[in-house]
């Protein structure tokens, strides 16, 4: 698979129902975390090729941010 898939909430039972492994990155593109994290994720979906990699936004729609409160990110600390 090999590439990191840029999903939104509404999406998001779908794409983890998925016969592979999925991993979700939650972030915010204005995150300085996020930016130095970005390379090391894209890497890591390259070595392990046989799981599906996917990012969420949480800012980018009211949607994707409740998806995160539900998950309880919200308890992490966002710039």
């Amino acid at each position: 698979m090999e590439k990191v898939e840029d999903i939104e909430a509404k999406d998001f039972n779908k794409k983890i129902n998925s016969e592979f492994p999925v991993v979700v990155e939650f972030g915010v593109k204005s995150c300085g975390n996020c930016k130095k994290f970005k390379p090391v994720y894209e890497k890591l979906s390259k070595i392990f090729s046989d799981m599906k990699f996917t990012r969420i936004s949480i800012f980018k729609s009211v949607k994707n941010l409740r998806l995160a409160e539900v998950l309880e990110l919200s308890k992490h600390q966002l710039p």
